[in-house]
């Protein structure tokens, strides 16, 4: 048994040692996969990116600091599709700053707040209001309004750049009316008011004081939809979260990767009867069973440490280039029985070509 034992760990050292010297072998068989993973994780990542399939961040810049901005924030923010980001390194984000990240494509939007916004769009709200209750409509200049800008990357999807304009124009558009109603609030009774005192008379009027029985409007009347829409996928037995690019890519192409150990393995073979390394085995008292064991045991170990290499870098290296972090579920001797059986399988495959 112990003899047996020794023969079979002398013919895995031999197969390691074979396979430390086939350098071009151990480029295909680690650094081919590891390339792989990189390159098709990053771009299937930008794809989606570019195309809103993930989170994205916006970056926001606030020049108003008022009501109306902090509003906008918070209702892009509460929306869920995007995080919303205000400073860089700790500082806080200017224009041109936020700009020059869009442009180098680290950012796809950003959206400038100008200054002296709210107070703009409330006195244009009382203006509108004021002129509804009056005759004469060209009596008073037009209050202008400066506009919300949104920078965005030329890159960026052009579905995707319509669904967050969309988006932005709904958050807007709400609060477009909570300043017109508001407005209104504050001043149909005025109106009315005087409206009575020139009908009526000043003594019908007098002590009656509109303002305060008239109810005013809250901040949020129209923040919150009569009607909503719920969103469900049509699958069967219901469809858990989205992969990631990581998710997708790293166990696909660790598992691709594995079936590359037929190119040592021919190097082995090649090796051993260029140097008759076969031929001297057979005249030990060594048994065929014994040599490939020890062959497949070498080749499942190699295979299992390819595989954990690019399941530490979809951990740790894909995280530091931009890409979410690999999961690994709470299965780890799931994960272990496939990448045992995927190990199995390529190395025989391997010695069935070889």
């Amino acid at each position: 048994m112990i003899s047996g034992m020794l023969k079979l760990s002398a013919t895995i050292s031999k197969e390691l040692l074979l396979l430390t010297r086939d350098k071009s072998g151990l480029l295909v068989l680690f650094l081919m996969p590891a390339v792989l993973v990189l390159v098709v994780s990053l771009v299937q990542e930008n794809i989606l990116k570019m195309t809103g399939e993930t989170g994205i961040r916006i970056l926001f810049v606030d020049k108003d600091q008022n009501a109306l901005s902090q509003a906008i924030e918070k209702q892009l923010a509460a929306s869920g599709f995007a995080e919303i980001v205000r400073t860089l390194n700790g500082t806080e984000l200017s224009e041109e700053r936020a700009k020059a990240s869009v442009a180098d494509g680290d950012f796809q939007f950003c959206v400038v707040i100008p200054a002296g916004m709210t107070d703009a769009v409330e006195a244009r709200a009382r203006q509108l209001v004021t002129a509804s209750f009056s005759q004469d409509k060209s009596s008073e200049k037009e209050i202008s309004v400066p506009d919300l800008i949104v920078y965005f990357d030329p890159m960026t999807h052009g579905n995707f750049r319509s669904a967050v304009l969309n988006a932005l124009h709904r958050v807007v558009a709400g609060m477009g009316m909570n300043v017109r109603a508001r407005a209104f609030s504050e001043l149909f009774p005025k109106q009315l008011s005087k409206l009575l005192e020139e009908m009526m008379g000043p003594e019908f009027t007098e002590g009656l004081d509109l303002e305060k029985e008239f109810p005013s409007v809250g901040s949020d009347w129209g923040s919150e939809p009569l009607l909503k829409i719920a969103e469900k996928q049509a699958a069967h037995g219901g469809l858990g979260k989205m992969p990631t690019s990581v998710q997708q890519n790293v166990p696909a192409w660790a598992i691709f990767g594995m079936f590359f150990i037929v190119v040592p393995m021919g190097g082995s073979l090649i090796s051993e009867r260029s140097h008759g390394t076969l031929t001297r085995l057979r005249t030990l008292p060594v048994s065929y069973l014994t040599v490939l064991s020890g062959k497949i045991i070498a080749y499942v170990l190699v295979c299992l440490t390819q595989f954990g290499i690019i399941l530490l870098m979809g951990k740790f290296i894909l995280p530091l280039l931009g890409s979410p972090e690999l999961e690994m579920g709470s299965s780890p001797e799931a994960i272990g029985l496939v990448a045992l059986s995927a190990a199995f399988a390529a190395t025989g495959y391997g010695i069935m070509l070889v």
